[in-house]
């Protein structure tokens, strides 16, 4: 009996933009590979192919997230920093 072994084509796998990016944001092949679902040796073979590298086990970066309220006028809407964040900026003025 023969079986079917599917062609490797990283269909699994981000774009190569993607995993560049996670690989700037600190993420290791197991991390990669677990977001993905597949084994850290696909991670390790698609990033070979692709001539990156990254570490086995990496530290992703937290989301930073920018606190903004919005203020609508006459002209449209404008984006203000919170009030927190102009507070702790008048120490830099």
């Amino acid at each position: 009996m023969v079986s079917f072994v599917p062609p490797k084509t990283g269909a699994k796998l981000p774009a190569p933009g993607a995993i560049k990016k996670l690989i700037r944001q600190g993420y290791g092949r197991n991390q990669i590979a677990a977001r993905f679902d597949v084994s850290p040796g696909r991670v390790s073979e698609r990033l070979k192919e692709l001539g990156l590298e990254a570490p086995a086990d990496g530290t992703p970066k937290p989301d930073i997230k920018i606190s903004i309220m919005f203020l609508g006028t006459r002209e449209g809407v404008i984006s203000l920093p919170r009030v927190s964040m102009i507070a702790s900026m008048e120490k830099y003025a």
